[in-house]
């Protein structure tokens, strides 16, 4: 059947056999991963611990106190002695000069008037007469002048206070023309001592009225009793209603009743509780369990304020509970820095039940379904039974786990399958990634093609938008692929959006893909923001609760729910379809599609943002539906997220299919065993102690045969001099003759006759027994030999005489004094090995060497200690086994077609998969953008000079502005000195210097909004989910955040809280770092996350750490760092 389908494809059966043998060679090593992963997944449970979710109290708060805006009175005098000066030539004298009246004759000197110059320039004077209208005056010598008289208009009063800030709300005005008295009512404060101001005229005669601190008001005939004052407000505990009389020495005084806004946290007792509006209705959270309606609670940050509670009724569903995850106690110092926490796996897009302990049979049966609205932000989850009992708290397990999901690993392996046995023509190009090259290239040359119009593209003189022109013109050209590379900032997004546009104007359908929901929904709010939805039906594929709120509506359960009939046609209809790669396998003709039948692009594009987090085969699912491919990235950020038991699984398991002989088990402890005690680098103590190893017959066997390879091949460090304190303590066999010479074999006969072999065992380092002989052999164990891997040595008298040989007997107090005895020694090397595996050693070296592949450190350590783990057993295979899951799991798409992986050779094909493209039909189908505009050149210019110098990219846009008045620190890149200690992946002073800097920044932006009226934004990151969490704990005292996990806010500031892993993608105008390490580099030397972590800011970069340290760090990218980023000690100073 399979032939059928290439036959359609190719011109010939010999290519098409050919090229269809070749696919399944190529894709086999794909099939044989995943169905590992999806072995290794399908045993594995994921639990959480929980609690009962604190959904909030409904209530009512109505003030206790009121608060009366009373509108004050003042009255000055005016009297109409004020002429708006007309020069009729030359321009105004100076004051000093005589006023001459013509008509009447009449001389006044300077002493005898007054001037006023208005803002605007208009003079004014006042005189101590009254002039005849229209009389010519005479000012100074030359000068002649009119007056007009000012009158003053009532409607357009305005009055303010000398050095005064203070806001004057003028209200009523009434005039007594008769005594030229004014008199309003205002609100505001005013000052009786300072100088009154009306309309630009200072006013001596005037008088505030009635609302001196010694007046007495009356409501409602009742004096007022007031508790506060703040200018014209008044705070009382009476009851005051709108239609109350407020009078005040009998005259009756004009007031509004001022609704108190409610507060953010109120206390209960002694309890605090935060107050939240949800929907239009007030909730309180906290420790509501004693709250009754009657209750009165006050303002957390004023206690003067005070509120009476009424509960509301609430509907409670007796067939639901929420619950709120619980965090890990602790996060380890350790490779878990790839792993996901076990909280990210429940709200994984594609998990929808939970089940009690399977290990427990009164709770393996108990099975929950999470009902789609889920708060991910708080962890909350709304459970029901799968039986659709009631519900309760109590019956719940203490401990909830789920299964992991394989449905994307199934899709990938379908996806795999259906281009191994049923490609179509469409499909042409994807076959081609895994040709052979040769001279029958079948990349076609093509011409990038011009738009009519640039729509998000329009200035051709802004910099780097050449570049961005130039990919999509290849991109609505090339029959095939497009590559976009593109550093932090410099409008990979802008590019897409544009291509969008075209396509869509060309009538074509386009898949938009990415590995974040960030990614995508950004795509979408820019095309909102630039008013293309007119010619645009989008499909958002996910989960409500995972969607941007702006982007809802275009969500498929929105636009087409799964009940209505017409659904299949609106999904079939909309020409751009978005999400992540795992939620967009649940598009309906993903999910629907039929494994038996050949899958048919309706695509015209696939664009996949962030490829470079993408594998090939997360890939090639969404490819397969569509024709042609645009990927997006940068390689010089992070790398696929690949599950760590995914390769473990694989190695340990990958061999076992195959026909030759397989690394088995045994042979996987042997080397495990042999790296440890006899190879392994790090051990620098490793012949300060002597180990009696204990083994099952098979793995000493084994141990003999793979040292013997070593030595025979003089590789992996086994030689003559290190095995002269390596022996093997068993009976006599016959086998023994081929080690002869290499292995140091004491035999039973040895030890019972006394032979002069038998007095060398205590001067050998390590010491290897089988587990069947040890009753027959253990007297004869030296006892000076820690007895390693037996659970039942403790009373053996051997025990006994090592301890005492050493001095150290263990008390099992665990106290330090006792840390190096020998009870602590054997319990160390046994823990390592019943938590450490061959394969999990293997794998997490190799994904550090993958993400240091850049690395200007020295990492041959890494590469030696993969090498020593290896065996020389079988080495070849096991070597194709290790490179095969390595180049299939780590590897991103992106940077697979660009550079290739896996091209270990000559022997091997070379293919665009594992070799790249070659350079002209890369140069056609690539472009690389080369402007930044997100960061202050400041912090752009070191990940510009450190990751970007070699492809010129990075450079600063001149249309960069990220001027800005918060003067805080002395440099946009700031590194604060802070002497902490760290402790499990946390480090609790620089945590609390971060909260410093972050509400420092919150005080400037209260009297600082951005110029866009967005609220800023402050991100707080570090390498380790331990500080994370540390960082949490803090800022969950923010008001109203004591439930939140990443997203918080303060005074309009909204504060971030990721892991930089998670943070790619996203951006902020303010980042804090917290670098946590004081004594290691830990995962910072990633040259990757490093680039990752350095280039979020927009306006100001601040990192937080030991600096003496990373100034002497091994990696020379942190070391660079440290060095060119400006330093202010824990003090705040330079």
């Amino acid at each position: 059947m399979s032939m059928l389908y290439f036959t359609a494809i190719y011109n010939t059966k010999e290519k098409a056999y050919a090229i269809m043998k070749e696919t399944e060679k190529n894709f086999e090593k794909f099939n044989n991963y995943l169905n590992s992963a999806i072995a290794s997944q399908e045993k594995r449970k994921v639990s959480s611990k929980w609690k009962p979710a604190d959904m909030g109290k409904k209530v009512q708060l109505s003030p206790i106190i009121n608060c009366l805006e009373i509108k004050q009175r003042l009255e000055f005098e005016w009297k109409d002695s004020w002429y708006e000066v007309s020069v009729l030539n030359g321009d105004v004298p100076k004051s000093s000069e005589q006023l001459t009246f013509v008509r009447t004759e009449k001389f006044v000197k300077p002493e005898e008037y007054q001037l006023v110059t208005s803002d605007t320039g208009t003079v004014f004077i006042n005189l101590n007469f009254i002039p005849f209208e229209d009389e010519t005056i005479l000012w100074g010598e030359k000068t002649f002048i009119k007056l007009r008289k000012f009158t003053l208009d009532k409607n357009k009063l305005s009055i303010s206070q000398q050095r005064s800030s203070s806001v004057i709300q003028l209200d009523s005005i009434s005039e007594d023309k008769e005594n030229c008295i004014y008199s309003a009512s205002f609100s505001g404060s005013i000052d009786p001592e300072i100088p009154l101001i009306v309309n630009g005229f200072i006013v001596k005669n005037w008088k505030l009225i009635r609302t001196d601190k010694n007046s007495t008001f009356y409501v409602d005939e009742k004096p007022l009793d007031i508790i506060k004052r703040e200018g014209s407000l008044f705070y009382t505990r009476m009851p005051v209603r709108e239609n109350s009389v407020l009078t005040c020495g009998g005259i009756s005084i004009n007031f509004q009743l001022k609704k108190l806004s409610l507060p953010q946290k109120v206390k209960h007792k002694e309890n605090i509780l935060d107050v939240l509006v949800e929907d239009g209705q007030v909730k309180l959270y906290g420790e509501t369990k004693d709250i009754k309606t009657g209750d009165k609670v006050t303002d957390y940050n004023n206690a003067l304020m005070e509120f009476a509670v009424t509960i509301e009724s609430e509907k409670v569903d007796p067939y639901t509970v929420w619950i709120e995850l619980m965090d890990d106690e602790e996060y380890p110092d350790d490779g878990s820095i790839f792993q996901n926490s076990s909280i990210d796996y429940f709200f994984s897009e594609d998990v929808s039940e939970l089940e009690g302990n399977p290990e427990n049979p009164s709770e393996k049966q108990k099975k929950f379904c999470i009902d789609p609205h889920r708060n991910k932000e708080e962890r909350l989850l709304k459970l029901r039974r799968r039986d659709n009992q009631p519900l309760s708290y109590e019956y719940l397990p203490k401990i909830l786990y789920i299964s992991i999901n394989t449905h994307q690993l199934k899709m990938q392996k379908d996806a795999i399958k259906s281009i191994k046995e049923r490609p179509l023509v469409e499909h042409k190009y994807l076959l081609a990634l895994t040709e052979k090259k040769n001279d029958n290239n079948p990349w076609q040359r093509f011409e990038p093609d011009e738009p009519e119009q640039w729509y998000v593209l329009k200035d051709k003189n802004r910099d780097g938008t050449e570049r961005q022109r130039n990919f999509v013109r290849k991109a609505i050209a090339t029959p095939d692929f497009v590559l976009l590379e593109g550093p932090p900032g410099s409008g990979k997004t802008t590019a897409i959006l544009e291509l969008i546009i075209q396509l869509a104007k060309m009538g074509k359908r386009i898949l938009l893909s990415a590995s974040t929901h960030v990614a995508i929904d950004n795509v979408l709010e820019k095309l909102q923001e630039i008013d293309c939805m007119n010619f645009m039906f989008p499909l958002r594929i996910g989960r409500e609760d995972v969607i941007a709120d702006s982007i809802k509506k275009y969500s498929i359960d929105n636009v087409a729910n799964e009940s209505s009939e017409y659904r299949r046609i609106i999904v079939d209809a909309a020409n751009l379809v978005c999400g992540t790669t795992i939620g967009i396998l649940q598009h309906p003709n993903f999910k629907d599609h039929s494994k038996d039948e050949p899958i048919v692009p309706e695509f015209d594009y696939l664009i996949i943002d962030e490829s470079s987090k993408t594998t090939f085969q997360e890939f090639l699912v969404p490819a397969l539906h569509a024709k042609k491919w645009i990927l997006v990235g940068d390689v010089k950020q992070l790398s696929p997220y690949t599950e760590t038991d995914h390769l473990v699984a694989c190695l340990e398991n990958y061999s076992k299919k195959r026909k030759f002989p397989v690394f088995e088990e045994n042979l996987q402890k042997a080397c495990l065993i042999i790296w440890k005690y006899l190879c392994s680098p790090k051990e620098k103590d490793l012949f300060d102690s002597k180990y009696c190893i204990v083994e099952k017959d098979k793995v000493i066997d084994t141990i003999k045969k793979e040292i013997k390879a070593r030595y025979d091949a003089k590789s992996k460090g086994i030689t003559s001099e290190l095995l002269e304190k390596v022996a093997f303590l068993e009976k006599g066999d016959k086998n023994n003759d081929c080690y002869k010479g290499i292995l140091n074999i004491v035999t039973f006969q040895d030890c019972v006759e006394g032979k002069p072999t038998s007095w060398l065992l205590p001067g050998f380092n390590v010491l290897f027994a089988k587990e069947s002989e040890l009753k027959k052999f253990k007297k004869y164990i030296p006892s000076n030999m820690h007895v390693l891997f037996r659970t039942d040595w403790e009373l053996e008298s051997q025990q006994f005489k090592m301890a005492a040989y050493y001095g150290r007997v263990g008390n099992r107090d665990n106290s330090e004094k006792n840390s190096n005895s020998c009870d602590d020694v054997i319990k160390k090397n046994n823990e390592f090995f019943r938590e450490k595996r061959w394969a999990s050693e293997v794998i997490w070296r190799t994904i550090r060497l993958h993400e240091l592949r850049e690395s200007k450190k020295n990492i041959k350590w890494i590469s030696k200690d993969i090498d020593n783990l290896l065996p020389e057993l079988d080495k070849d295979n096991v070597l194709q086994i290790y490179e095969e899951v390595k180049d299939i799991a780590l590897p991103s798409i992106l940077e697979s077609l660009k550079k290739g992986v896996g091209k270990k050779n000559e022997k091997d094909n070379h293919t665009v998969l594992n070799s790249g493209f070659k350079p002209d039909d890369l140069n056609l189908r690539y472009e690389c953008l080369d402007f930044q505009h997100r960061m202050h050149p400041e912090i752009s210019a070191f990940p510009r000079e450190q990751f970007y110098s070699k492809e010129g990219a990075l450079k600063d846009a001149a249309s960069i502005d990220r001027e800005w008045s918060y003067s805080r620190y002395p440099s946009r890149s700031i590194w604060i000195d802070v002497n902490g200690k760290t402790y499990r992946g946390s480090n609790d002073e620089e945590a609390t210097r971060l909260i410093k800097e972050v509400e420092a920044f919150v005080e400037w932006a209260k009297y600082n909004p951005k110029a866009d009226g967005k609220p800023w934004t402050v991100a707080c990151l570090t390498f380790y989910k331990g500080q994370e969490r540390k960082i949490k704990d803090r800022l969950r005292k923010f008001p109203n955040c004591s439930r939140r996990n990443s997203q918080f806010e303060k005074e309009g500031v909204t504060v971030l809280l990721y892991t930089i892993d998670k943070f790619q993608g996203r951006e902020a105008d303010i980042t804090i770092i917290s670098m946590v390490q004081t004594k290691k580099d830990g995962f910072l030397d990633s040259p990757n996350r490093l680039n990752v972590a350095i280039t979020r800011a927009r306006y100001q970069q601040v990192i937080i750490g030991k600096k003496p340290y990373f100034l002497k760090s091994n990696s020379k990218d942190l070391k660079a760092l440290a060095q060119a980023t400006a330093s202010l000690n824990e003090e705040g100073k330079k």
